[in-house]
């Protein structure tokens, strides 16, 4: 008889947090009356915040010296935590257990155990351990949400030049603070994250470089000329904002001003490339972006905002928008160690693609109070509504929220949660339900991001929200991630300038671990990006980027002294030899986040607090978080030393190990026999009933149907086709893993960095 008490020492296993403990499977913990190993779970299904998994197990006690193999399934709500990188099981049922070397009795009483033991503990997976599980797990695919990849204009220049966007024709605000610039009549232009003042005066715009550096020009859109320094009346603009103080290096950089979507292009002289590995593709050497030469048809590609754009006549133009399914076929051949392995990710059927597609659709998660009523709508004077094309609700014009009116009833979404109302003002409630008309918001309009902020499920006390990064500003196309969804939309101008989701011009670039980050092209100091005061200003609102903030006091922008090559997380900058950097600047590169990281940012008016990558721990919103249980009192596992995670289990409940050269054999009559084949479906199991019949404790979320007779998206395999798939999925997690944790953390000393993602390339 196996002693039930020490058993349930298997469900401790997963404790341990994984971001401590991410290559220690599998896992174990030895007690008096028996050794309990668990492997690394196997993922079945992934719905919204619902995982189904199973994992291999093996018990030994001193009746029985012989390990007895066995297997477990899980159904659970995942918690998802972006910045540890952890995924937290949470309200765990047990659906079944099956031990095929124990008696039937043991089977039986060992599976009411697991289930009345299991949901007491918490167990934790790496998410960069679980992103490649989904590959072979039934999960829902990201639809094509009518994204548009018209190119934006795209501007090469081979001299030291930052791009400032101002979003449409430029708009005028007096300043009313400080006093001496009120006194002088000074304007700034509301519609850019960059600081331009108007004095009328003398007829002249001038535009803050950062420290010292200062520019002028005769209309806001220029030309811009460096000038040693402006007025007083305008110099007072940047007092209490903190800004570089060291003399730039070399010439101060050109300045290029647009009013529509734009991409800037800077190329230290003529283009000079290098090879990726044996094959038909070269890369641009003294760009800032990604630029790739096809030998055979002589073509140049630009990687922008995850998007190849293609020219014939080398950066000249014109350009055209080339889909993914139409790249070279060199493309998927550029080396997963090389120093544009990053361009993988944009390449569909690579590795690098398959799973930033997966990690696309893997919420961040939170448990919301449900009698919070912290948000508060904001409007540019009486609530404007209007309608929202093919959509039948209206949406909020003239607020920097994401507020809507559907059937008489308000419906706002703030920070990943979505609140009711009864009056466009409030008061508001945290939303149980949300109008399925809201989710077939379409990508042209500004508010198409809400429709990846879903409610889960609801008790009395909480209600379980999460977003995935779409709403954030990641989207899937063609088996790629791109950044945006391409389109234009205007922001709102009155007393109050709102702007709206941007996708050109910020230098959007990705990367597996830290997502999207943000950069600049050239700067011999930071631009000052400034925030507004008195009767008009940017609230809360975000300005280009989702996340990406403009300037605030005690706020330092990232410093980029001239021109550097290209940095990628994980593998060290390139140097090519022959190849000197221009003027403007010898310092190591910085490779700062924006906003949105674990940085020292600000909010409009709340002083400097830290932001991450997740929305829902913002110091901002903590106070909607219901509080987790604490996990003080848990058991702590050890790595099990002397075993290799390589033991698995089918569909069926058989468990198969892989031994070095291979091979796979099954666990059969208490030892380890060659496996030729074996079943593909997994029949109902004993013990405990399937997971279709039992009653769910979430009936808001009712299963799609039990492992056993769903029916399954993928083709039956051979059972060993499938092991060999599963075996894949974990060793590239495994790599993952140790990929993250070994790769150059992004500085939070200056700036921060964005997300989703935070972190990136900087230049």
């Amino acid at each position: 008889m196996i002693r039930f008490f020490s058993v349930a020492s298997i469900l401790a296993m997963l404790v341990a947090p994984a971001s401590a403990q991410d290559s220690d499977w599998p896992r174990e913990i030895v007690t008096p009356e028996a050794t309990v190993v668990i492997y690394q779970p196997q993922v079945e299904r992934f719905t919204e915040d619902e995982i189904e998994s199973r994992a291999a197990v093996s018990v030994k006690t001193p009746d029985n010296p012989e390990p007895v193999f066995g297997a477990v399934w899980t159904t659970a709500r995942v918690n998802i935590d972006r910045d540890q990188r952890v995924v937290t099981f949470e309200d765990i049922r047990v659906p079944n257990v099956r031990f095929a070397d124990a008696t039937d009795e043991d089977k039986d009483e060992f599976a009411k155990l697991l289930e009345r033991e299991f949901p007491k503990w918490e167990l934790e997976i790496a998410l960069d351990r679980l992103i490649p599980l989904l590959e072979v797990a039934e999960h829902e695919d990201p639809q094509d949400p009518g994204l548009k990849h018209d190119p934006p204009k795209i501007i090469v220049t081979d001299k030291p030049t930052t791009l400032v966007i101002i979003d449409g024709e430029p708009k005028l605000k007096a300043v009313d603070k400080p006093k001496d610039a009120v006194k002088k009549d000074i304007e700034r232009v509301v519609n850019t994250p960059v600081l331009i003042a108007h004095y009328p005066k003398k007829k002249t715009y001038y535009l803050a470089g950062g420290g010292e550096l200062w520019y002028e020009a005769p209309e806001a859109l220029g030309p811009y000329t460096p000038i040693k320094k402006p007025p007083k009346a305008v110099r007072v603009l940047t007092e209490g904002a903190a800004t570089d103080s060291e003399t730039p290096d070399g010439d101060p950089p050109e300045i290029i001003v647009t009013t529509e979507p734009t991409e800037l292009i800077v190329a230290a002289g003529e283009l000079e490339y290098v090879p990726l590995g044996d094959i038909d593709v070269l890369a641009v050497s003294n760009a800032d972006r990604d630029v790739i030469l096809e030998t055979g048809a002589n073509d140049h590609y630009v990687l922008l905002s995850g998007r190849w754009f293609v020219s014939s006549n080398k950066l000249n133009g014109p350009w055209r928008f080339v889909p993914p399914s139409e790249l070279p076929e060199a493309f998927a051949q550029i080396p997963a160690d090389s120093e544009r392995a990053h361009l993988r990710a944009h390449v569909p059927g690579t590795v690098e693609a398959k799973e930033a597609v997966l990690d696309n659709t893997i919420p961040q998660t939170s448990a919301i109070k449900r009698d919070d009523t912290s948000f508060k709508a904001t409007y540019d004077g009486v609530p404007k509504f209007e309608p929202i094309e093919g959509v039948e609700a209206q949406a909020a014009a003239n607020s920097p929220q994401s507020v809507f009116i559907v059937n008489e009833r308000y419906y706002a979404c703030d920070q990943g949660v979505w609140y009711v109302s009864n009056a466009p003002t409030g008061p508001w409630a945290v939303a149980t339900k949300v109008p399925d008309v809201l989710y077939d918001i379409p990508a042209s309009n500004p508010h198409h991001n809400v429709t990846y902020v879903k409610v889960y499920d609801v008790t009395p006390q909480v209600v379980y929200v999460g977003y995935t990064p779409g709403y954030v500003g990641s989207y899937v196309y063609g088996g790629c991630v791109v950044w945006g969804t391409g389109w234009y939309y205007p922001g709102w101008y009155g007393r109050y300038y709102y702007p709206r989701p941007y996708t050109w011009g910020f230098h959007a670039t990705y990367n597996p671990w830290h997502g999207w980050g943000f950069g600049v092209s050239w700067s011999s100091g930071p631009l000052t990006i400034s925030i507004g005061t008195g009767g008009w200003g940017w609230g809360r609102s975000w300005w280009g980027p989702c996340g990406y903030r403009p300037y605030y006091p005690h706020h330092r922008p990232p410093y980029y002294p001239g021109y550097r090559p290209p940095y990628y997380p994980g593998y060290r900058p390139p140097h090519y030899p022959g190849h000197r950097p221009p003027a403007g600047g010898t310092r190591p590169p910085t490779i700062q986040p924006l906003p949105g990281s674990p940085a020292q940012l600000p909010s409009a008016g709340t002083g400097a607090q830290p932001r991450t990558n997740n929305l829902y721990a913002r110091q901002d919103n903590a106070t909607r978080n219901a509080a987790r249980p604490s996990t003080s009192d848990r058991a702590r596992p050890s790595t099990a030393q002397s075993r290799p995670n390589n033991v698995y289990s089918d569909r069926s409940g058989n468990v198969y190990r892989r031994d070095q050269g291979g091979n796979w054999q099954q666990r059969q009559g208490g030892g380890w026999q060659p496996n030729i084949g074996g079943p593909t479906t997994r029949p109902s199991q004993p013990g405990g009933g399937s997971p279709s019949t039992r009653p769910s404790t979430r009936p808001l979320q009712p299963s799609a149907g039990s492992p056993s007779t769903r029916p399954s998206t993928r083709p039956s395999q051979p059972s060993t086709g499938s092991l060999n798939r599963d075996y894949g999925a974990r060793s590239r997690g495994q790599t993952r893993s140790q990929q993250y944790r070994s790769a150059p953390r992004p500085s939070t000393s200056r700036g921060g960095s964005m997300n989703r993602g935070g972190g990136g390339r900087r230049r």
